[in-house]
């Protein structure tokens, strides 16, 4: 049996609704990551933005938290690119490892919180939220992508980007 777009998306909001996983095959290789991270030694407000605005806003959208918690996005200004680039190399070596912007995560909330209302059960962010999740985005993506944290990150977006192939594409991993 196959679904056109409306039941499919029908499913997908019962089972969100429910607080059921869609299940998917993945679509990014962000998909194929952790939907959860540890945040127990962020600093509190971080904290209470993952669990009351972030959770809750991701598991209604496609890729789920998954998506952006893997996501190669990492929002840095010019000069903290740069030192980013001399100090991790690697990083850069593949387009797909990482992805440096002075906006990156703003631009992302900012078209999370204008989507269309699609049900009512969704939840709607307002602007002092949208603010809260677009720090929390932030400075995770720091957290967790660059210091002494940049070789990991760069290793496990290798790691998602061969099983995505193998996994989706049916090819063997490069």
């Amino acid at each position: 049996m196959t679904l056109n777009g409306a039941a499919l998306a029908v499913l997908l909001f019962a089972r969100a609704a429910a607080g059921a996983p869609a299940v998917l095959p993945p679509e990014s290789p962000e998909d194929m990551g952790p939907a959860v991270i540890d945040v127990s030694g962020y600093p509190p407000e971080y904290q209470e933005t993952y669990r009351k605005i972030f959770q809750p806003v991701y598991k209604f959208l496609r890729g789920g938290p998954a998506r952006a918690l893997n996501s190669p996005l990492i929002e840095l200004d010019a000069q903290g690119e740069r030192v980013l680039r001399r100090e991790h190399p690697e990083l850069f070596s593949d387009p797909r490892l990482a992805q440096v912007s002075a906006d990156a995560w703003r631009r992302e909330v900012a078209r999370v919180k204008n989507r269309p209302p699609c049900c009512g059960a969704c939840p709607i962010l307002s602007r002092e939220d949208a603010v809260k999740l677009w720090r929390f985005l932030a400075y995770d993506s720091l957290r967790r992508k660059t210091g002494p944290n940049a070789a990991s990150w760069a290793a496990q977006r290798r790691r998602l980007l061969e099983r995505f192939v193998v996994a989706v594409k049916g090819g063997s991993p490069s």
